[in-house]
């Protein structure tokens, strides 16, 4: 009887420990997920950012000094 009882109360431990590496291998999943999208989405914004920073002068003539 007290052996049943060990033996139940072994596998509802390892059965707890077995879920809760589950789920954090999903949560860190979905961290490394949101991490590389953050990533991505900054890149992106900084490259706009840049864009729009880009000032066009075009001279109409350039002068050089030869010598």
């Amino acid at each position: 009887m007290m052996q049943n009882l060990f033996a139940a109360l072994q596998n509802t431990v390892l059965g707890v420990i077995d879920i809760t590496i589950i789920v954090l291998f999903f949560i860190v999943s979905l961290l490394g997920i949101a991490v590389s999208s953050a990533i991505w989405f900054l890149s992106k914004s900084f490259i706009k950012a840049s864009e729009k920073e880009v000032i066009d002068i075009k001279a109409e003539k350039v002068w050089f000094e030869g010598r």
